[in-house]
């Protein structure tokens, strides 16, 4: 998966372009809490690869993406 992230991120919008990045369906996912356990949902079970491009601030990792992720791996 290979995303893109501006420097004035939307949060939403970076959770759909990863979810849709791994061949998901996010159009029922509407609030961040959704979007995020549809993210965990997507990714369980596979292995993948993330890339990030163009981050401006390391709180896109620590602040948005890291807790999908991390429930992910203990799933």
């Amino acid at each position: 998966m290979w995303v893109y992230v501006s420097n004035n991120v939307n949060e939403n919008d970076l959770l759909r372009e990863v979810i849709t990045s791994a061949n998901a369906d996010h159009s029922e996912a509407i609030s961040k809490n959704q979007l995020e356990a549809k993210l965990v949902d997507t990714l369980k079970g596979n292995k993948f690869m993330l890339v990030l491009d163009d981050v401006w601030d390391d709180n896109v990792w620590d602040m948005l993406l890291r807790n999908p992720f991390e429930c992910r791996c203990r799933v």
